[in-house]
């Protein structure tokens, strides 16, 4: 689809934009992040530099103009990219690069080839900025082409560097926030079956509340990927998707008068679990203490998983073990069977933890454990159900909800029980 052309008055929105700035750029390690330095002051300079890059691209992102609702501009990292040494790029319509400073370092009219980490710095098609970072400034929504898939917004470049050497790319892509919810939704979600309206416009308002408080806790750029949300570019944008966001424009959850932390997942299994038992909160919150799913526990498929050795023996090793893996057992399981904290025992010592650092280590859907054996080449073969951390709102049994007739914010109400469903206004961003 052409892009639409817009008025090229965004600059005139970068007091707009700082005052919604989100992104500190401070996620990489020292040796990665195109915004360390080597003392104090120079890490001061870059830092700011940093910041004013990433008010350019929320001004650009925005077009200059605030929306017609609250809605600050978003960061998000795009993981499938990162420390690429190159990515093909395309721009429709009219576009502008430009420095930390603001200062236009070109501009034209479409735009192809390639974003590179050159030695000198980021190159954008045939164009050497001679800097380690840049924003690329589309005028036009669905302008912007990244490999094989389109998105709206301004784009953050930075060039990794390793020993002064360009290692890679790290890009931010900067949009408005109803924007990067409809990215989300079509990225968590399947968004073509009408039946499931309800269950999109719950996750509409839990992926919305979430990625704010996530900005508020992190203060960084949300990643594209699981570990924050799955975002997905314009291409995968349905109408029932968009419906969903425009019907729950600007509306979040709170808890006690902040926006709630609304964790979410794919299959509970049964019952959702308990946020501050699992250690994702630190005080007990209510609307996260888990609730009953039945529906879940009689239509969760089962899973298998493999685990091999060398996998196991890598969580010894990351954990100070020892070299190798000898057991891996649950401590405490909640009243749904899910596992809460479990004990690795490695071959010099044990360590005790959350059940979902197992998860996340051995690479396995769940919790929920039915069933482990031990191979006799050394892998562990794992049995459960259900898919996720299990806390918040339950995917597939909010979407059962759906069909059966429920509406999205009775679907709310049961998997965040007591929440508050409110429009978004400035004190909730403070």
């Amino acid at each position: 689809m052409r892009a639409a052309e817009r008025p090229g008055t965004w600059l005139a929105g970068v007091a707009l934009a700082l005052g919604l700035l989100w992104l500190g750029a401070r996620t990489l390690g020292p040796d990665r992040d195109p915004w360390a330095a080597p003392d104090q002051r120079a890490a001061a300079a870059a830092e700011t530099g940093a910041a004013r890059l990433a008010a350019l691209a929320d001004a650009a992102a925005l077009h200059g103009s605030p929306p017609p609702a609250l809605e600050p501009a978003v960061a998000v990292r795009l993981m499938r990219f990162e420390g690429d040494p190159e990515v093909l790029l395309g721009v429709e319509g009219r576009w502008r690069l430009l420095d930390e400073d603001g200062a236009r370092l070109q501009d034209g009219t479409g735009l192809s080839g390639s974003l590179r980490a050159d030695p000198t710095g980021v190159q954008v098609g045939p164009i050497l900025s001679g800097r380690d970072r840049v924003v690329l400034a589309p005028n036009g929504d669905d302008a912007l082409r990244l490999a094989d898939e389109r998105f709206s917004g301004a784009l953050e470049i930075g060039v990794l560097r390793e020993d002064g050497a360009a290692a890679g790319l790290r890009l931010v892509l900067h949009l408005p926030l109803e924007e990067y919810v409809l990215g989300v939704l079509c990225g968590e979600l399947p968004t073509s079956l009408h039946e499931s309206d309800a269950a999109m416009r719950a996750q509409a308002v839990a992926a919305r509340t979430w990625g704010l408080w996530k900005l508020q806790a992190r203060k960084g750029a949300l990643r594209d990927t699981p570990g924050d949300q799955v975002f997905r570019g314009t291409d995968w944008h349905t109408d029932a998707a968009r419906r969903a966001v425009a019907a729950t424009r600007g509306q979040v959850l709170v808890w006690h008068g902040e926006l709630l932390p609304a964790f979410f997942h794919a299959n509970c299994a049964g019952h959702t679990a308990d946020a501050r038992t699992l250690g994702f909160v630190a005080d007990s919150c209510p609307p996260l203490a888990g609730v009953a799913d039945r529906g879940c526990r009689g239509t969760s498929r089962p899973w298998r998983a493999t685990v091999g050795a060398e996998r196991l023996d890598a969580a010894a090793a990351a954990l100070g073990l020892g070299a190798w893996l000898r057991s891996l057992h649950s401590l405490e399981r909640d009243p749904a069977g899910r596992m809460l904290r479990t004990r690795f025992l490695g071959s010099d010592r044990h360590y005790d933890g959350p059940a979902e650092e197992a998860r996340l280590r051995l690479r396995v859907p769940s919790t929920v454990w039915t069933r482990a054996l031990v191979r006799e080449d050394g892998a562990l073969l794992l049995e459960g159900h259900g898919s996720g951390h299990g806390v918040g709102l339950c995917q597939e049994g909010a979407q059962r909800r759906a069909r059966a007739g429920e509406d999205w914010r009775a679907i709310l109400a049961h998997y965040y029980p007591g929440a508050e469903i409110r429009p978004l206004t400035g004190d909730l961003l403070n």
